[in-house]
């Protein structure tokens, strides 16, 4: 069953450069919560190590906490890309 999402989006088009930097310095650049609630995702671009960091958890539909949460580091604004659609498609498959 296809999930619907609820996104926010404020990633620039090319991969970080000196050119965008501050845009990347954004506290939120992608993020998305799952219309039920359950699942949702977080990408900050980390300048010290150069990559990003994207917060996947899972909610406790009853308690309303964090029931279940990975990290991955992208290295690259597509890695990070591929990994948030992977996580929009295979959510419930991803924590169990």
């Amino acid at each position: 069953m296809k999930m619907n999402w609820i996104r926010t989006n404020h990633l620039p088009d090319e991969e970080p450069n000196e050119s965008n930097r501050e845009a990347y310095s954004y506290p939120q650049l992608l993020s998305g919560l799952s219309e039920d609630g359950q699942f949702l995702y977080d990408a900050i671009w980390i300048e010290a190590d150069e990559q990003f960091a994207l917060s996947l958890l899972h909610i406790n539909q009853e308690f309303g906490f964090i029931e279940n949460e990975y990290y991955v580091y992208p290295q690259t604004r597509a890695d990070l890309l591929e990994q948030v659609a992977d996580f929009e498609q295979n959510a419930n498959t991803i924590f169990k």
